[in-house]
């Protein structure tokens, strides 16, 4: 579950009612579906509804831990599917993107690279503060793709989380080394 969702304890086979049973106090919109409410439970939760097939999640709703805190990147949650060259947590650390010259043409620069990738969208722009949306190609799950400029130190901190689930098997690492690799080719 993620920070400011309706609900914020797991549930098991045990906790989620019949179809038979009411689905008062459940925050689920519909427990009579298809499926068996043991196996499916459709949620509101702020900002969106996610969808949870046996207990894993399956959509999410818009992540509310974006942007900028303390004129830093947010850092990770406790999950393995973030990484962020602000946390200063290992298990989360990825370097920033390094450039020379004018920061305004690097920030061109990661914009180019950014329109180049597939799936991925840029959402918000603001001052130095770049936003994207990057969406899986199989199940449509959305990550977070946030950077940051920093002008005196000639960097871009980066920061790239998946809003569903617990493990994204390092994408979001690779996805942060693909754009890296990409921004230092791009003229």
């Amino acid at each position: 579950m993620f920070p400011g969702s309706l609900r914020s304890r797991d549930f098991n086979a045990d906790s989620v009612p019949d179809s038979s049973e009411s689905c008062a106090g459940t925050g689920a919109v519909n427990c009579s579906l298809a499926l068996p409410a043991r196996l499916l439970l459709l949620q509101r939760g702020v900002g969106g509804i996610q969808l949870t097939v046996g207990g894993v999640q399956l959509m999410a709703k818009n992540s509310a831990n974006l942007g900028i805190e303390g004129r830093k990147l947010r850092p990770c949650p406790d999950t393995p599917n973030c990484v962020c060259s602000m946390d200063p947590a290992a298990a989360h650390h990825v370097e920033p993107l390094d450039f020379l010259g004018d920061p305004d043409d690097a920030l061109s620069r990661l914009k180019a690279v950014l329109a180049d990738q597939t799936r991925t969208r840029l959402v918000a722009e603001e001052a130095d503060y770049l936003h994207a949306e990057c969406t899986s190609l199989v199940f449509r799950f959305v990550d977070d793709l946030e950077f940051t400029m920093d002008r005196l130190g000639k960097r871009i901190h980066v920061r790239s989380a998946a809003r569903a689930g617990k493990y994204d098997f390092g994408v979001n690492c690779r996805r942060v080394e693909a754009i890296r690799r990409a921004f230092e080719a791009h003229p």
